[in-house]
């Protein structure tokens, strides 16, 4: 595992996750049915519930819906909380307070590159951080890229699951993706773009815990112009059948 030394002590939040959720047990505010240990996150996953069995225990207390789909090795379903990285990290640093140790984030990116086919599966060996939420778990490094807190376990999880990896861009701006910009990216290997993988790979390194992040291609940039998925319903139906492999896989 790629192990990364956490910040001094004196530089840890003066709000902590774990104080928190003592806090919303002691005031009733918090129910967990069962302690997650392994989370599949999904920014989309309301695009793949529909399609699944309701769950009846659920974490109470934190922002966005926690479905425990395997009480025995204690793997839940994480969605609805928001989009981007400071979003995830919040619930993510909450979930680790409560014993999560692995965190699976699974989505739709974007595409830099005609190198891959729409609804293709990419896990990400190490993303650029274009965004600001990774900078306070971890300092800059002068070419920017971060990579993924469990290499061989990544490695792993790519032959299991039969995908490639490959390059993220992580930003907070999906709407300020240059062309300049993009070209940079390209330079740099990048083949998806997404909003949170960077501080993903920023927070399971700080904490050393596994954290892996898993994009299904969907619209294009590629060539520097903007077009939608062309059957963004096979997108969807690639989401689900990736989350339903990755259930499979680390039950």
């Amino acid at each position: 595992m790629h192990v990364t030394q956490n910040m001094p002590e004196q530089q840890h939040g003066l709000l902590r996750a774990a104080e928190l959720i003592n806090w919303k047990r002691e005031h009733g505010a918090l129910q967990v049915p069962v302690t997650p240990l392994k989370v599949i996150i999904s920014p989309q996953l309301n695009m793949v519930l529909a399609k699944k069995k309701l769950f009846s225990k659920k974490i109470k207390g934190l922002s966005g819906v926690h479905l425990c789909i395997n009480p025995s090795k204690g793997i839940y379903l994480s969605g609805g909380w928001g989009t981007g990285a400071p979003a995830l990290i919040a619930v993510c640093e909450e979930l680790h307070a409560l014993g999560a140790k692995e965190f699976y984030l699974t989505g739709v990116c974007g595409r830099l590159t005609d190198n891959m086919n729409e609804g293709e599966t990419i896990i990400a060996s190490k993303a650029i951080r274009e965004e600001g939420t990774s900078q306070h778990y971890l300092p800059v490094p002068a070419d920017r890229h971060i990579v993924c807190s469990d290499a061989a376990g990544m490695e792993k999880l790519a032959q299991t699951l039969r995908i490639k990896a490959g390059t993220f861009v992580t930003t907070d701006a999906p709407y300020r993706e240059t062309a300049e910009k993009c070209d940079l990216w390209r330079t740099e290997g990048a083949h998806m773009i997404d909003m949170e993988t960077a501080a993903l790979y920023a927070f399971g390194n700080f904490y050393n815990i596994q954290t892996y992040g898993l994009g299904v291609a969907a619209d294009s940039l590629a060539g520097n112009q903007w077009t939608m998925a062309k059957d963004y319903a096979n997108v969807q139906k690639q989401l689900s059948t990736l989350i339903d492999n990755l259930i499979e896989t680390i039950s």
